[in-house]
C-alpha cells in the first residue's frame, strides 16, 4: 500500500474506512473518519512493534515497508487477546470479588 490508498469499511468489525496517509522509515500512518464523524489515526505503524494495531474488532498489522510501500495484514481481532481482566485486589492482596 502506498499513500493515498483507501481501505474500505469493514462493517462486520465495526472499523474504518481508512486512508494511508502516510509510509516511509518512520512508519505507516492510517486516518480514518466513521460516519458518526469520530476521527481515529494510528500513526507511526511499524513491523517491529511487537504486535497488530486493533480498532474496534479488527487488527492491523504492518509486516514490511520498503521504500515508499507497505505490506499490510487485517484481520478480525483474535477473541484470545479480548481476554476479562482479573478482579481488582484489596489492600491485602486478596481478590476483592466475592
Amino acid at each position: 500500500m502506498t499513500k493515498g490508498t483507501e481501505i474500505p469499511r469493514a462493517d462486520g468489525l465495526r472499523a474504518g474506512p481508512f486512508t494511508v496517509s502516510a509510509v516511509g522509515a518512520e512508519g505507516v500512518d492510517l486516518s480514518a473518519v466513521d460516519a458518526s464523524g469520530f476521527a481515529s489515526n494510528l500513526l507511526g505503524q511499524r513491523p517491529d512493534q511487537g504486535g497488530p494495531s486493533t480498532v474496534n474488532e479488527l487488527s492491523i498489522a504492518v509486516l514490511a515497508i520498503a521504500g515508499d510501500t507497505a505490506k499490510l495484514r487485517l484481520f478480525p481481532r483474535s477473541r484470545a487477546s479480548a481476554v476479562s481482566a482479573a478482579p481488582p485486589r484489596n489492600s491485602s492482596g486478596t481478590s476483592s470479588a466475592s
